[in-house]
């Protein structure tokens, strides 16, 4: 499900995806090499892990690069929900998180 979630951030900025061969080796290694730092079950903690795919052409202008790169970063966190408490809220209906046609349904950032 993430790879088809980067899958489709990247198609929303019209860059490449890495194909998902490649996606799940990048996975599997970068677990493997940070298995010392996965907390243990009973901690409700995890290991955070978030793909990138970065335009690095040299050009500048409004269009997609000629040049990507991809990578993986993990961090170890604590459990998220384990200290949450309740909340009175007020939830409306009808409102979405991004204009039509935007692109909040992605994981998009700039640098």
């Amino acid at each position: 499900m993430n790879a088809a979630r980067l899958e489709h951030s990247c198609t929303l900025l019209s860059s490449v995806a890495p194909p998902l061969p490649l996606f799940l080796d990048a996975l599997r290694r970068l677990i493997k090499d940070n298995e010392e730092y996965v907390p243990p079950y009973e901690s409700s903690g995890s290991l955070y892990i978030r793909p990138v795919v970065l335009g690095v052409g040299g050009q500048l202008g409004l269009h997609p690069s000629d040049e990507y790169l991809f990578l993986m970063y993990c961090t170890p966190v604590g459990g998220f929900y384990g200290s949450a408490k309740k909340v009175r809220a007020l939830i409306p209906a009808g409102f979405d998180r991004a204009a039509p046609k935007g692109v909040g349904s992605g994981k998009l950032g700039n640098h």
